[in-house]
């Protein structure tokens, strides 16, 4: 299934319905990942505003599905300059990766494991999995060759947003994927600034982690976390 589209300035309802399809996944087919890369002159804000669009795009259709707010868990904006191994970012069960890539002279490559589907062709538990494939060695990552897929190089002049599926392998409503980023080449003088927010659905009891201030903030900040 494709993963990769372009649009020129603003989302609208069929990207984040495209986008939907592909990340809130409940099977094998849809890769549990998307990337929608934008025209080169709309800007850090822009580019902001457009995920916090598709944000709440995904958090109606989210509610319709599960009966659950598609809430924030975090918000960020920092520079990433680390080389990464497959992990699956610290967050609730049930859980989405936004990532609002701006321009850059770092090289860089993202790349995405379905660790999902190794389980269930192996027919192992998370527990198992785990603790004879962990990702985090070498030789767990070596078995997830197969079921890893490679990020379209990122123009680096234009902006970019990459959505993941970041729920844990026990998930019983959307299957995700892991993650990592390599870094070609640091350079320190030169930022790779990524804008982050993690959304999760969130237990009706269970309280708000972000305030519109918060979100507010994040839309108009020029702070970037090193």
């Amino acid at each position: 299934m494709q993963y990769h589209r372009k649009l020129e300035e603003e989302l609208n309802e069929e990207a984040i319905h495209w986008v939907y399809n592909r990340v809130f996944r409940k099977d094998h087919q849809a890769p549990g990942f998307a990337l929608i890369t934008f025209g080169k002159a709309i800007g850090t804000g822009a580019l902001r505003k457009n995920m916090v669009a598709l944000k709440r795009g995904l958090a109606g259709r989210s509610m319709r599905a599960f009966g659950k707010e598609l809430a924030y868990y975090w918000l960020a904006r920092f520079d990433q300059q680390n080389t990464t191994r497959f992990h699956r970012d610290n967050a609730p069960r049930d859980a989405y990766l936004v990532l609002g890539y701006e321009p850059t002279a770092v090289e860089s490559k993202l790349l995405f494991a379905d660790h999902h589907q190794f389980v269930t062709e192996n027919n192992l538990t998370s527990d198992e999995y785990y603790r004879r494939y962990n990702p985090l060695f070498q030789e767990g990552e070596e078995h997830l060759a197969p079921y890893t897929t490679e990020l379209d190089p990122l123009d680096k002049q234009a902006y970019h947003i990459v959505v993941i599926n970041n729920s844990e392998l026990d998930s019983q409503q959307t299957w995700g994927v892991l993650h990592k980023a390599v870094m070609k080449r640091p350079e320190k003088d030169q930022a790779r600034i990524v804008n982050s927010m993690m959304l999760y659905l969130k237990p009706p009891e269970a309280p708000q982690q972000i305030s519109p201030a918060a979100e507010l903030n994040f839309l108009h900040t020029d702070k970037v976390n090193r």
